[in-house]
């Protein structure tokens, strides 16, 4: 009998899928061939668990070094990338693990600095056992401005911090523990310069600057009630901030005329989050000139003075990530199974949010998602990713609303600085697990076509040096002309091993697929300097006809323990593998290949 060569299900020796994972069976491994369920595509892609564990710790870096070591990623290190291969952690002891209720397990996962901590927890996990832990913590005092569903809690203790718990039954069930410091406890002194002065002050005490930059201003403004809250934002619009404006309950987005993007959130707990970007890049004088502007000035700017009105410019990240793409209501699909319509694009908190109306059409209950195991097909421009996971179940008859997430700093990882197509690899099932649909549908953003969007490949974007300085990473980056994968129509684009500040090696190989078909690419038997360091499949990447992806989970430190002695990581001349090639059928079109990268 085989088994599944990426969750490790047995297979009957007639299976076209693997059961538990949805994944071709012609990719399994013999029976009694460990398989690993946790690298390649993630087996539970929820939000805040992205299967790019390296690609998320050289990300994550940047978060910790702008927001003092607020960490947010459960599987944000290599090293715990290494723990979802085995690996066991004690239950934590600091002083934000003492104020949660104790569990006698092992932990798959635990993250901790002063500021958060983060726990994963596998071992004999039930939907049970959640339910009680989750009354254990209200217990402990986590209950003020609660707010909970099915599988997510997440309240505030009187003391101000925030506990997250999150249960997921996919595949092998976990619970997702996450607690953070308070941001309000400090004493606040709103700047009166740079973008922070184009707002009105809050006229609080307490909270705290997270980031106050020529930029980019992030501040956590304590003590303010929701009321407060609505009357903040009335202020703000009197300063001019009613461009494209969004306004309900707990959120408010809008730019001024300059072009200078806001964000306020009511976060509960009497706390408001803040956030804005500069229009462009500007030195402090420039946005100090700006902050000077006369109220009258502001006035007739929104009163559509053309004569007096700067010219509005295309908004952009912290990171020059153009902001400026939107989208028209589109159906993007609509047959006799469902309909799925795109209403909307928003930018908030460093994501791009693509909002969906999803109609299902059938007599049944039927689960609509998106890069699964089962089915990774998802893109924007011209690059695969996982980004953008949705999993909903839809009633007979009924209509839900649907955000795909996809993290700007992954985005420009992969090459892309602005969002011109994005496209869901979607997967639709009935209560018996029929499948009803499985295809790719696109729309096309206000920036399709648009030049500078797309740098073409991964390596001209982490190349930059200010992009690697700022993510406090090294890369030796292989960049040579294109080297053909067989006559697949599959090439090598570039390749990198990269480097973060504690040590750790990881290699990311960009494919892209010349080919008229939708391809499998799978990586195995992985070696360094001509040594084996992992022996087997690693992991596969579905790439559309014309697209490219990169394979960012190969995880050399990890893989490299048990030749230590014969390594040099820190010298790597050479990254060696086989490639094969299958169709969406995994029909083979090109059995495994030697793929030598030299850097």
């Amino acid at each position: 009998m085989a088994s599944c060569g990426h969750c490790g299900a047995s297979l009957t020796d007639n299976a076209t899928n693997c059961p538990a994972c949805g994944m071709a069976a012609g990719s399994h491994a013999p029976a009694g061939t460990e398989a690993d369920p946790t690298f390649g595509q993630p087996t539970a892609p929820a939000p805040k668990r992205k299967g790019r564990a390296f690609k998320i710790a050289l990300l994550i870096i940047v978060v910790l070094v702008v927001l003092g070591c607020f960490a947010q990623c459960a599987c944000c290190s290599l090293k715990d990338a290494n723990g979802s291969r085995g690996r066991e952690y004690d239950w934590p002891t600091g002083k934000l693990a003492q104020m949660l209720p104790p569990m006698d397990v092992k932990c798959a996962n635990v993250l901790e600095d002063e500021s958060s901590l983060s726990i994963r927890v596998e071992e004999g996990v039930t939907k049970e056992g959640y339910e009680s832990y989750v009354s254990q913590c209200k217990e402990r005092g986590f209950s003020v401005d609660s707010e909970s569903d099915e599988d997510e809690y997440s309240a505030y203790s009187e003391e101000g911090y925030l506990l997250k718990l999150r249960f997921s039954e996919y595949g092998d069930p976990d619970i997702n523990i996450d607690i953070y410091a308070p941001r309000t406890n400090g004493e606040l002194t709103w700047p009166d310069h740079g973008l922070a002065a184009l707002l009105p002050a809050p006229g609080k005490a307490k909270g705290s600057v997270a980031v106050d930059t020529s930029s980019q201003f992030q501040a956590y403004v304590g003590d303010m009630s929701e009321e407060e809250f609505k009357s903040y934002v009335d202020a703000c619009m009197e300063k001019g901030f009613t461009v494209d404006y969004s306004n309900d309950e707990k959120y408010f987005t809008a730019d001024d005329a300059m072009g200078n993007s806001l964000r306020l959130e009511y976060q509960g707990f009497n706390t408001m989050y803040v956030s804005m970007y500069a229009s462009r890049e500007e030195d402090e004088e420039g946005v100090d000139a700006a902050s000077n502007a006369s109220a009258e000035d502001a006035d007739s700017a929104n009163a559509g003075n053309a004569g007096s009105a700067p010219t509005p410019v295309p908004a952009r990240s912290d990171t020059g990530f153009d902001l400026s793409g939107t989208i028209e209501p589109a159906v993007m699909l609509d047959n006799d199974v469902l309909k799925v319509e795109a209403t909307g694009l928003e930018y908030r908190n460093d994501n791009a949010y693509l909002e969906l109306a999803i109609t299902n059409k059938t007599k049944s209950e039927i689960s609509v998602t998106t890069s699964t195991l089962g089915y990774s097909a998802n893109y924007v421009n011209d690059c695969m990713m996982s980004e953008g996971y949705i999993s909903s179940d839809i009633p007979a008859g009924e209509t839900v609303e649907e955000e795909a997430c996809y993290d700007l700093q992954e985005l420009q990882l992969e090459g892309l600085q602005g969002i011109g197509e994005i496209g869901l690899g979607l997967r639709v099932v009935n209560e018996d697990y029929d499948e009803l649909f499985k295809d790719m549908i696109a729309v096309r953003t206000s920036l399709y076509g648009a030049e500078g969007i797309d740098a073409g490949t991964f390596a001209d974007s982490v190349l930059n040096p200010a992009y690697l300085n700022g993510m406090d990473l090294q890369a030796k980056m292989a960049v040579s002309d294109a080297q053909d994968v067989g006559s697949s129509g599959i090439v090598v684009q570039s390749a990198g091993i990269f480097t973060n500040r504690d040590g750790d090696k990881a290699a990311m190989v960009e494919f892209k697929n010349n080919s008229d078909k939708t391809v499998r690419v799978a990586a195995s038997d992985i070696t360094v300097d001509g040594t084996m360091v992992y022996e087997g499949l690693w992991t596969s990447n579905l790439i559309a006809a014309g697209k490219r992806a990169l394979m960012d989970d190969i995880h050399l430190s990890y893989m490299a323990e048990e030749n230590a002695n014969q390594l040099d990581l820190s010298n790597v001349r050479e990254l060696g593998m086989k490639v094969a090639v299958y169709d969406a059928n995994d029909n083979t079109i090109l059995k495994p290949t030697e793929v030598n990268i030299a850097f």
